[in-house]
Formats: structure tokens, C-alpha cells, sequence
């Protein structure tokens, strides 16, 4: 699957059961690069993108806008060999959380703009 220069923008009012602006689940081969996004409702952490059982991934040149609580979650044991590259964090008060089934060391960050500390 490739996803390529892809925003979401949220117009208001917002249906309070809108979540994240991106959920991909049970892909194997992503490609995502060039997204911007936001929750709906980014004051709930809750995630712009959720990788779900994602296996072989990259996301690469994506931008947290600001006001961007939690920018990436991945969840689900299965999910591996995931690769952020090149992304602009820096907005984002946190860039991404892995879920606790997911093992550490499936994901690999490098080159990424990240928050101050």
C-alpha cells in the first residue's frame, strides 16, 4: 500500500466519535510519506495515525501540525519492521507510542525532528 502527500483537516463542529485522521490495520508493505494530520480531537491524545498490525513499513517526510498531542501510535503484537524516517515531530508533544505488545526494537527511528526535551 502507498499512501503519498496526503492532509487531513478537521472543519468544526466535529462529531465527538471521530478519532485519528489515518488508521491503517493489516498491511503488509506500507509506504507512507509526505502526511499531515490531526485527531479530531487532538486535547484527548488521541493518535493523527494509527499503525495497527503493520508489518514492513515506512513513514517517511510526515508533519505533526501544531497542537499535535500524540502524532503516531502503533499497536498489536504483530506489527514490525517499521521505519520512521525523515519526519517532522518537532510540533508534536509526543511523536509516537508504541503499544506494550509491541516490541521495541520493531520499530526504527532515524533522521526524524523531534520535540525539544
Amino acid at each position: 500500500m502507498k499512501l503519498r502527500n496526503t492532509e487531513v483537516n478537521w472543519e468544526k463542529p466535529t462529531y465527538d466519535k471521530w478519532e485519528g485522521a489515518l488508521l491503517v490495520e493489516d498491511v503488509d508493505g506500507l509506504q507512507l510519506e509526505g502526511f499531515s494530520g490531526n485527531s479530531a480531537w487532538p486535547d484527548r491524545s488521541i493518535p493523527a495515525l494509527v499503525l495497527g498490525r503493520v508489518k514492513n513499513a515506512t513513514v517517511e517526510n510526515a508533519q505533526a501540525p501544531a497542537g499535535t498531542n500524540v502524532f503516531l501510535k502503533i499497536v498489536g503484537e504483530e506489527s514490525s519492521d517499521i521505519r520512521l524516517f525523515g519526519n517532522d515531530f518537532h510540533l508534536a508533544k509526543s511523536p509516537y507510542v508504541l503499544e506494550p505488545s509491541v516490541k521495541p526494537a520493531s520499530v526504527t527511528a532515524m533522521d526524524n525532528f523531534m520535540p525539544p526535551k
